[in-house]
């Protein structure tokens, strides 16, 4: 497993790096589309104990997965996607080694694979309701379901105590679904909340604000 999760991120390097400048001990970050527990597991040793990583990951293979390895102490392993609205949605169950290619379709006639239904909420409701707080960072790779995600944050991204999201952006899946022009939409967006947006590699956006302590 660490061998694979090594080999599955070498291009990433960059972006980790980047993602995890600035943080600090103490810091609420999450991890949303947390597959097996690679970048929660980074997020969570940066933080500390004092720290804490929510980690979102839908499928129950992928869950089973993480915790199978051990999960640290101070991650939280939560078991719904994050969207633009509560409700059900479906999820084709990735079939490489670690589930890494689950992704959501709207109409599962059209695609092969195990499909299963999964909760979704948004990131904006679960901060009302206290169920998690605002993060200093967030983190998502969810295979072309960006943009869903994104529009379920708006007040938390509004938030000043948010100054970074670190995305994995899929060209390709999102182009798919007749979304070509959504990475630019997606920059377009971030800016419009006050982050500053560059690309690490050539699927790797990181958005980002001067950080306010407090």
């Amino acid at each position: 497993m660490i061998a694979a999760f090594g080999s599955a991120t070498v291009y990433e390097k960059s972006f980790q790096a980047a993602l995890l400048t600035g943080l600090h001990c103490g810091d609420v970050v999450w991890d949303v589309g947390a597959n097996v527990g690679f970048y929660s597991r980074l997020l969570a040793n940066r933080v500390g104990l004092s720290g804490v990583c929510y980690s979102f990951e839908p499928s129950a293979l992928n869950r089973a997965r993480f915790e199978s390895t051990g999960i640290p102490e101070n991650v939280i392993l939560l078991p719904f996607a994050l969207g633009e609205s509560v409700g059900t949605i479906q999820l084709i169950q990735g079939s490489d080694p670690l589930g890494a290619t689950s992704f959501v379709v709207e109409n599962h006639a059209d695609s092969e694979g195990e499909v299963i239904q999964v909760e979704c909420m948004t990131g904006d409701l679960l901060v009302a309701n206290g169920q998690v707080p605002v993060p200093q960072c967030i983190k998502i790779d969810v295979e072309g379901y960006e943009w869903e995600v994104l529009q379920g944050l708006r007040k938390t991204l509004a938030n000043k105590r948010l100054f970074r999201v670190g995305l994995e952006v899929h060209f390709a899946t999102l182009a798919a679904r007749g979304h070509a022009q959504r990475p630019r939409e997606i920059e377009f967006f971030l800016q419009e909340y006050g982050y500053g947006c560059r690309w690490i590699d050539y699927s790797h956006l990181l958005a980002e604000r001067t950080r306010c302590e407090y």
